[in-house]
């Protein structure tokens, strides 16, 4: 049975940095905002196939008892309303080493206050996008303001910066639509609890109703948060939330009544239907009695406007819209979202393209002011050696023969290396299954070879299946006519195969593996049984040449673990357990085999438990395979995302005799250990050192070159 991994605990820090892992899962990758009591920050879980979620940490310095309180309700909150389309779904809630923290899905779009500003100065976005996106937002907020048990939850912060909108297509005519997500409860009130002491303002004073901001806690209540929704709908009507002479809009309907607004309507976008103005101004009324109660209320109002056929807007500065504009409101519309299958909610109008596109970055749900960090950008550590795009070679327009099925991977961005929570799987394996190494070489291995761990931009290309078989080897070399067959000593069978006087092949046996080939009568030969068990005692010059040969390459480096590692990170090419004997081909330890003897590898079409996502074979054990990269101790560094990288050769062999250069050796093979396997693991050889357990695998790029 497979043992699940155990990631090492780390003691929380006192300011949260990337690549500290929390409760030995959740790695912080990178701050997105900052709120009063909190941070937010881009995390991957290790243990969910790497997937990618916003850990929310409640900040540890000075932090009162009345922080920990409201961070504690925001969970329970977003509990209460799990699984809801338009609410940021919480996945998990912690603590780790006295460092609270909340996990939610990562929401990846601009923000509602980003897209009113990317509208401003372009034109008014259409009232049907206007109206679709509020009945979306009331959709979330109705959903709290209905819980039974222990009562309605009361937002009291809703404005554009906590509504974070993504993009969907709609099933009625596949054009682009906008889905709304309300997010950060930090200020939520749980039912009857009433915590804020009286003469306290929690909330943002734009969109504050008059009972918060006069601290009258007794009169706040799901009406509030209507007050809030109204101003967002003027927002999203006007572009703005402050009236000409005013910088609250509050005061301004204090002053001068909630009609007033609809002056300025007139002015912004004359022709909005007189039943939604109607809608806005019971929405902003001053009086807690005369304003609609609570967002459920807000939509069965919307409702029942179904039936009515608005008046159509006279003027747009939009893209033309229909003559007349129905508000269609039909719970059955549906639409494909963030996270999912996403209610559109009431509305079902027309979505015309987004005018302005849509962001594929991720936008911090935190409050106003908060600060995103930027990725450093760090410089090449090799930079006459380093080009951004795989070694171009001249391609056939056909596969040779016998040659093994090539795996399409798809362009993609995925980090290379290893995190401090993968070097502490690496101890971990270490000092559990190589029972013989005293415990603290474990820790002591030089580990820095798979750091740090970084971002990578790769295009599309194709990996063979499964490594080169001695078949496959043989039948390409009988095709050269510039190789020497050398003897050793007086010997008459040749041991080496050189070109140019560069070593290709070994043709000796050496330990518990003979190469597979041998020379007679002027060719090579396959020894009986070794047709298709994968080729070995090749140097890298040999498999550089082979993969040439027949119009490929080797895989660089950056493409070889992008392969093992698959679509979602995995720790392993076959997932985030670690090996056992059945499946794998390796040792669990110099003195402990998985296999009985005599060892023998696997064929190179054998299928296995070693198998990636994509269905590549044999990428953790079998034989180690070289790539096409220059060996460095310590990885090279580049801006991020690093495109298509491949370092050309080692600057401390520049000039050097190519013989003496070191390239880069991956995967685990037969005599290797469990910690080899790691899909971040590395290594290097001499370019024309030749060993029992390594052969190669071949590459290409999809498309030209």
């Amino acid at each position: 049975m497979a043992a699940t991994l155990d990631f090492a605990h780390d003691a929380a820090p006192t300011v949260p940095v990337p690549g500290f892992v929390l409760s030995q899962r959740y790695e912080l990758i990178r701050p997105l905002g900052s709120g009063s009591h909190g941070d937010v920050w881009q995390a991957i879980d290790l243990l969910n196939g790497h997937l990618e979620v916003a850990v929310k940490l409640l900040r540890m310095e000075r932090v009162s008892e009345q922080a920990r309180e409201r961070f504690a309700r925001e969970c329970s909150a977003l509990e209460l309303l799990m699984p809801h389309p338009h609410i940021v779904a919480i996945r998990a809630r912690g603590c780790h080493a006295g460092q609270e923290y909340m996990v939610l899905e990562l929401l990846r779009g601009p923000s509602l206050a980003t897209w009113l500003r990317q509208h401003q100065g372009n034109g008014l976005p259409s009232l049907a996008e206007v109206l679709s996106l509020f009945g979306q937002i009331c959709q979330g907020v109705a959903a709290a303001h209905q819980v039974r048990n222990p009562g309605a939850i009361i937002h009291r912060d809703l404005k554009p910066e906590n509504i974070m909108l993504g993009t969907s297509t709609n099933v009625k005519d596949g054009s682009p639509a906008l889905v709304a997500k309300v997010l950060d409860f930090g200020t939520v009130r749980l039912g009857d609890r009433r915590r804020t002491q009286t003469g306290e303002q929690l909330g943002t004073p734009l969109y504050m109703s008059p009972e918060q901001i006069a601290g009258e806690d007794d009169l706040i209540g799901p009406w509030s948060d209507v007050y809030a929704l109204g101003v967002v709908l003027f927002e999203l009507l006007t572009l703005r939330a402050t009236s000409p002479d005013d910088s609250c809009l509050r005061r301004y309907i204090s002053k001068n009544g909630p009609k007033a607004l609809l002056k300025i309507l007139a002015q912004v976008r004359p022709g909005v239907p007189r039943p939604l103005q109607k809608l806005l101004l019971r929405c902003l009324e001053p009086e807690v009695k005369a304003r609609i109660q609570d967002a459920g209320e807000l939509l069965r109002e919307l409702r029942s406007m179904e039936q009515q056929r608005l008046e159509p807007e006279r003027e747009s500065t939009h893209p033309p819209q229909p003559r007349s504009v129905w508000m269609g409101v039909h719970s059955a519309g549906v639409l494909l979202g963030i996270g999912g299958l996403l209610g559109i909610g009431w509305f079902t109008f027309r979505m015309l393209p987004f005018s302005h596109g849509q962001a594929t970055r991720t936008e911090s749900p935190a409050p106003v002011g908060s600060s995103t960090a930027k990725p450093t950008s760090l410089v090449p550590l090799v930079t006459p050696e380093m080009t951004n795009t795989p070694p171009q070679i001249e391609r056939v327009p056909a596969r040779p023969a016998g040659s093994t099925r090539l795996i399409p991977v798809p362009s993609s961005l995925f980090r290379m290396g290893s995190s401090p929570a993968e070097i502490s799987v690496a101890i971990d394996l270490c000092r559990r299954t190589e029972p013989s190494r005293a415990a603290s070489s474990c820790d002591q291995r030089n580990w820095a070879t798979e750091l740090p761990q970084r971002m990578i931009s790769l295009s599309a290309f194709e990996m063979e299946a499964a490594e080169v078989s001695n078949r496959q080897m043989a039948a390409w070399l009988n095709q050269q006519s510039d190789l020497n067959f050398v003897s050793e000593h007086k010997a008459k069978q040749p041991r080496w195969i050189k070109r140019r006087k560069e070593l290709l092949l070994d043709l000796s046996s050496s330990g518990t593996q003979q190469s597979g080939l041998r020379y007679r009568s002027g060719h090579i030969e396959v020894e009986p049984g070794f047709d298709d068990l994968p080729v070995v005692q090749v140097t890298w010059l040999a498999a550089r040449s082979y993969c040439m040969g027949i119009g490929s390459r080797l895989p660089t480096e950056a493409e070889w673990e992008r392969a093992a590692r698959g679509p979602h990170g995995r720790l392993f090419p076959w997932g985030n357990t670690e090996p056992s004997c059945q499946g794998v081909t390796l040792s669990r330890d110099k003195s402990q085999s998985c296999q009985t003897e005599p060892q023998r590898l696997l064929p190179t079409q054998a299928d296995a438990l070693d198998r990636s996502e994509e269905g590549i074979l044999h990428l953790g054990g079998n034989v180690s395979e070289w790539v096409e990269d220059a060996y460095e101790p310590t990885p090279w560094l580049c801006a991020e995302p690093c495109r298509n990288p491949v370092v050309k050769e080692s600057p401390s062999t520049v000039g050097a005799a190519v013989s003496s250069r070191q390239y880069v050796v991956r995967g685990g093979n037969m005599l290797s250990s469990f910690v080899v396997a790691r899909n971040a693991a590395r290594r290097g050889q001499p370019a024309d050192a030749v060993s029992p357990m390594v052969g190669f695998r071949c590459a290409r790029s999809i498309g030209p070159p």
